[in-house]
């Protein structure tokens, strides 16, 4: 009873929406009726599932196409935190742990234009949290000749914190790039 929360005159209904799938998903046991859910969450209007799909799919990893394709485009979200949430999203499906080494020409696409939307809100983000976020994720995915970007994002960046993320980003792949090859 403690948790109870007032409904809002409007969308009262949508609010109501969304804590009926909430508790669906978490009373439910089939992961695949579960991924289901985010996708259709992440594509849809309610304000409240797309939060809580943004921030499932940011911890764990979605292996949806669709899901993915969703991310893309709550990149462009008016809501910093949403983008936010989006790229560690990305960069968790990117992650190559429990991603099989097959891939198609689509899956490859969609990969490949992942990377580029990350690298993009690295770069041009008007948020500084959504850039340092995003510059975590190359450092953590390690790309092919990302560190010339981190370096001249550690550079040219006007916020010092995403400077910094870049910067370390830079001297960490360095000295693991150094061991592997020493």
């Amino acid at each position: 009873f403690r948790a109870r929360i007032p409904l809002p005159q409007e969308g009262s209904e949508a609010l109501l929406d969304a804590m009926r799938g909430i508790v669906q998903l978490q009373d439910g046991s089939d992961q695949v009726a579960a991924d289901r859910s985010i996708a259709s969450w992440l594509q849809g209007e309610n304000p409240w599932l797309l939060d809580v799909a943004l921030d499932f799919a940011a911890r764990f990893r979605l292996d949806d196409e669709d899901a993915v394709r969703a991310l893309l485009v709550r990149t462009r979200e008016t809501s910093p935190q949403r983008r936010r949430r989006a790229v560690e999203a990305l960069g968790q499906w990117l992650a190559p742990n429990g991603r099989s080494a097959e891939s198609g020409a689509a899956l490859q696409e969609l990969q490949a234009t992942a990377l580029e939307t990350i690298v993009r809100l690295a770069r041009i983000d008007e948020d500084v949290q959504v850039r340092r976020v995003a510059v975590h994720q190359l450092v953590s995915l390690a790309p092919e000749d990302v560190l010339d970007l981190l370096r001249a994002i550690a550079k040219e960046d006007p916020a010092q914190e995403v400077r910094y993320e870049a910067a370390a980003g830079v001297h960490n792949l360095s000295r693991a790039n150094s061991i592997d090859n020493g």
